[in-house]
């Protein structure tokens, strides 16, 4: 059996949200500037919280990259995402909602390098207290 090492090195300068509740669609409101070079390695998104009472929630975790520092532009992609919430809006017929995600990514997508990243969680349903998450970036 192989298992993953979920521990991974934490940087202040790659965080990109701190705990905290959010009730509807918002950016993590950290930036993380590559340099303009080539990144790869891991998104790690630690959700404390995440309602699933009405039976329609769901919540999507993308992480965002652009070419403009202040997100601003037309260029803004989703280089990586995965989603949360109640089974009846999942593929599969569990909830998902709690628990450490790691999700590997490159700024590199579709042959652009796209310098500055940010977490962004759309939320849709019925939302009364919404997701708490952290998320950071690390190797």
């Amino acid at each position: 059996m192989v298992t993953e090492n979920r521990q991974r090195i934490y940087d202040v300068l790659g965080n990109l949200k701190s705990a905290g509740a959010i009730t509807a669609s918002a950016a993590g409101g950290e930036v993380f500037d590559t340099g303009g070079g080539y990144t790869d390695g891991v998104m790690v998104t630690n959700i404390s919280a995440c309602e699933v009472d009405t039976g329609d929630e769901l919540y999507t975790i993308a992480l965002q990259g652009t070419n403009t520092a202040a997100f601003g532009g037309a260029d803004i992609v989703d280089i990586c995402m995965f989603q949360l919430g109640d089974a009846t809006q999942l593929t599969g017929d569990e909830d998902l909602t709690t628990g450490v995600i790691i999700t590997p990514f490159c700024n590199n997508f579709l042959g652009t390098l796209y310098r500055y990243l940010r977490v962004y969680c759309t939320i849709a349903g019925t939302i009364a207290t919404g997701i708490n998450y952290s998320c950071f970036l690390s190797k």
